[in-house]
């Protein structure tokens, strides 16, 4: 019974995908400053100043990493946050930019938000706009910062994937069938004892 338990609480959990064409979004122009849904909170801040000029829009239309609808807004001296409901053990997500293709950074904050680090992206001319796809697996994120260099004039993100981390603590489905497991042990037992 002890390794069900165990192997019921390795099962994988499912990822959280956002395209941004969820109603929670609110569609076409509605900022994402301070928009919240499906686990993570979104920030916007340019100049170190709440701003509502990164929005739901089209963008540049669909590239290799990213199809409308997504977040477009500023790239100079701005900042992008995702604070997540619960500690994440993936994230990855798709950005492009219109002008300069210097990369851009990913700043991972553990639960207590202190800084894992920073990770800085390099754009590659893969269409339309310069792009790239962020990717990190490991565990313990609560946000992502991201932060543009010098020479993007706009930037889009779209395609956020993220993984909560599992904690050990069984989630409603494997809740459900410990306790099933649990009864029908029970009835076992009872018709055991019983004969």
């Amino acid at each position: 019974m002890a390794a069900l338990f165990l192997a019921v609480l390795s099962l994988p959990t499912h990822a959280v995908v956002i395209t941004f064409s969820e109603p929670v979004w609110g569609g076409s122009g509605t900022p994402i400053d301070g928009a919240s849904g499906l686990g993570v909170t979104f920030d916007f801040k340019v100049g170190g100043i709440d701003s509502t000029t990164a929005r739901i829009a089209a963008g540049p239309g669909t590239t290799t990493f990213l199809d409308a609808p997504l977040i477009e807004g500023p790239a100079r001296n701005s900042a992008l946050t995702m604070d997540f409901a619960g500690p994440i053990s993936s994230l990855s997500f798709g950005v492009a930019v219109l002008g300069s293709p210097t990369p851009f950074n990913v700043e991972l904050f553990d639960p207590s938000l202190s800084s894992l680090g920073v990770t800085n992206v390099p754009l590659a001319s893969l269409g339309f706009a310069p792009e790239a796809q962020f990717t990190y697996n490991g565990s313990g994120v609560s946000r992502a910062v991201v932060t543009f260099n010098p020479g993007p004039i706009r930037f889009a993100l779209d395609n956020v994937e993220f993984e909560r981390e599992r904690r050990g603590v069984p989630d409603g489905g494997s809740t459900a069938l410990l306790a099933g497991i649990a009864l029908i042990g029970l009835l076992k037992a009872k018709r055991s004892l019983g004969s």
